[in-house]
């Protein structure tokens, strides 16, 4: 284990590093970039929700066979990021029928919030910070979720919008739905399955700040016992299904597999044959979420809410960090095609919501961070010359001259940080056509507004 911040902001996969800038404005017509993208920008001339969707009418047809939306962003911290997001989810729910919303937060922990947005069950502040990640506990989280809540009322269940997490932290939901399953269904694996999840619980509670190879030396050894269980429950399958239900026992199943993927996420010693804990994390989620729109049947359309990152639809080659990694988006794109469309949210200047590192290993407050105005010849600077102020490019229908496809082919700089501050890490070179099929540009852009739950979360050192 790294004894550093470093390590444990690659581990969560919230930062991408760059390490060269191409210069493409000396390869490129700058008026025809320009021009270009002042034909196909598609404005967005509102980006809070309630303002109608009229100027949104043009994604139906962008939109019109894709099974899964992915939603990415430049920075976790960003209000306008966030408050298009719950924009473009009222549009697709109301407008072209979703009813699936997952999002970068606790697979298990994520749990109450559904309960919440389909029963109205618990207090929603309390909810929104035990799901364990700072970065989502704002007001304008809040303002979505009620939304959610209010749209869901008086709707048959199979109208009803649902929210899922897809992350793998912050498990105690879903071992204690292993145990209850159990004990229903195999009491003989309870008393031997919660010995290994106090062992998982006991080291859960070192996450992210894992610290002397912690994970190493007592997670592995619950993973054979975990792998045993899975392979009883598969081998069992009709008579536990003839105890219970088929979705229960799929529900218990899927549990056992998200714990897994915590163990492989969060041991180093799973180096090869094992991809390392970035890829696993991310490649993690798609699983999730393709075992989520599995479950929800075959007319089931999500909407996706991720980092840039792991929403890119291919092989990220660009940065030295994750250069040949294979990540969420990549998984979706295999899986569903071009039924899976990723469009990236990127930004000129502005300021962003961060949380600060402690050396040498611990998170601490949050931080206002401003971003000045766009590098010449970057993506945000080129987009930024546009006279729209906020829009959206579709790729997948645009013409290129010649000029233009090199220069969307070629590597670039976009604006891509994570959630744990890093000065060194604000700009990536990418290939931003291979990456994304869309791409959503905000002018200028303000800090999220955390709750006071999440000012005294963050100012304790918990969560992430």
């Amino acid at each position: 284990m790294k004894n550093s911040i470093k390590y444990v902001l690659v581990l969560n996969g919230f930062l991408l590093a760059a390490t060269c800038f191409g210069q493409v404005a000396d390869q490129s017509d700058e008026k025809a970039i320009i021009s270009w993208i002042e034909k196909h920008a598609v404005p967005i001339r509102h980006l809070e929700a309630g303002n109608g969707y009229e100027d949104l009418q043009p994604l139906k047809e962008m939109l019109k066979d894709v099974k899964v939306v992915g939603l990415g962003e430049a920075t976790h911290g960003t209000r306008e990021f966030f408050q298009i997001k719950h924009r473009l989810l009222e549009f697709l729910v109301n407008e072209l029928g979703y009813t699936g919303f997952a999002i970068e937060a606790p697979y298990f922990a994520c749990k109450p919030i559904n309960d919440y947005i389909l029963h109205g069950e618990g207090d929603l502040s309390s909810i929104l910070t035990g799901q364990g990640y700072v970065v989502w506990d704002t007001e304008e989280m809040v303002a979505m979720i009620q939304w959610m809540r209010s749209y869901n009322q008086h709707l048959p269940v199979e109208r009803q919008v649902k929210f899922y997490g897809l992350d793998l932290a912050y498990q105690e939901i879903g071992r204690k739905e292993v145990l209850s399953y159990l004990e229903r269904v195999a009491p003989d694996w309870k008393l031997q399955t919660d010995s290994i999840f106090r062992i998982l619980a006991k080291e859960e509670e070192k996450w992210p700040m894992q610290k002397d190879g912690g994970f190493d030396k007592l997670m592995l050894t619950t993973l054979p016992s975990i792998q045993t269980l899975m392979d009883y429950l598969v081998v069992n399958k009709e008579p536990l299904v003839k105890k219970s239900s088929s979705p229960e026992f799929e529900q218990a199943l899927h549990n056992l597999r998200v714990m897994r993927q915590f163990i492989f996420a969060n041991t180093p010693a799973l180096k090869p044959p094992f991809i390392d804990g970035v890829m696993v994390r991310s490649l993690s989620m798609a699983e999730n979420l393709i075992y989520l729109v599995d479950q929800a049947g075959p007319d089931a359309k999500f909407v996706v809410w991720e980092h840039n990152s792991h929403i890119a639809k291919n092989i990220w080659k660009e940065t030295n960090l994750w250069r040949g990694t294979t990540l969420m988006g990549y998984q979706l794109r295999k899986k569903y095609g071009e039924k899976y469309y990723a469009i990236g949210l990127e930004v000129n200047q502005g300021s962003y919501q961060t949380r600060l590192s402690v050396p040498p290993n611990l998170l601490g407050d949050l931080k206002s961070i401003p971003i000045p105005p766009a590098p010449v010849d970057s993506w945000p600077w080129y987009l930024s010359q546009s006279t729209v102020e906020n829009f959206l490019i579709d790729f997948r229908k645009a013409s290129y001259p010649t000029e233009v496809e090199a220069w969307i082919n070629a590597p670039q700089q976009l604006f891509l940080t994570g959630w744990v501050h890093d000065p060194q890490r604000t700009y990536a070179e990418l290939e931003v056509g291979r990456l994304y099929d869309g791409i959503i540009h905000i002018r200028s852009t303000n800090p999220t507004r955390p709750t006071t739950n999440a000012l005294k979360t963050a100012a304790a050192g918990k969560g992430l």
